[in-house]
């Protein structure tokens, strides 16, 4: 069942395929809507998390257990090097929380965020930015969100926290998060 191991992530595409990172093996099962259940990508280390899919090009990205931002092409294949992102995952295999850490979401324009990802130099502290913007092309890194806005609750619709395991989404053009340090 595709609910075996350890899930560390989930994410959809246009088709309404289910995409489930498993981080215990390293691998990534696809479950169409009719239920069938297949690999997708497997042999990927261990951990991994995070999960999108780009609904246009059908791109795949996940976070390695290098903590780095990998993409998979449309309809599988081998899984080659986004960027040298430093993202927030639990590579401990003896912890309860292995796996567990940033999770990545795509707006409508296809650009990548990612929770607590160091491979930009913050402008406030502490040494990592809550939210990253990564472009899809190049795998540039900025920051989209620095500690002292998240921080200070001014942002409008904000859900909660900006610590820990941190899950991003959009809803139409507004972000969603959820998630902090609840260990």
């Amino acid at each position: 069942s595709a609910g075996q191991g350890y899930i560390t992530g989930l994410t959809i595409d246009a088709s309404d395929n289910l995409y489930v990172t498993n981080s215990r093996d390293g691998s990534i099962l696809k479950v169409t809507s009719a239920g069938v259940v297949s690999t997708y990508a497997s042999g990927l280390g261990s951990p991994i998390a995070g999960p999108v899919i780009n609904p246009t090009t059908g791109v795949l990205y996940y976070i390695d257990a290098n903590q780095d931002i990998q993409q998979i092409p449309s309809g599988g294949g081998t899984a080659t090097l986004l960027t040298a992102a430093s993202c927030n995952i639990d590579t401990n295999p003896a912890s309860s929380l292995f796996g567990n850490g940033t999770q990545l979401a795509l707006d409508q324009a296809g650009l990548i965020y990612g929770a607590q990802c160091q491979g930009v130099i913050p402008s406030s502290t502490p040494n990592a930015s809550p939210i990253a913007q990564i472009n899809p092309t190049s795998g540039a890194m900025r920051e989209y969100l620095n500690w002292s806005t998240c921080m200070n609750g001014s942002l409008p619709s904000w859900a909660a926290g900006c610590g820990g395991s941190t899950a991003l989404a959009f809803l139409g053009d507004r972000m969603m998060t959820a998630g902090a340090n609840m260990g």
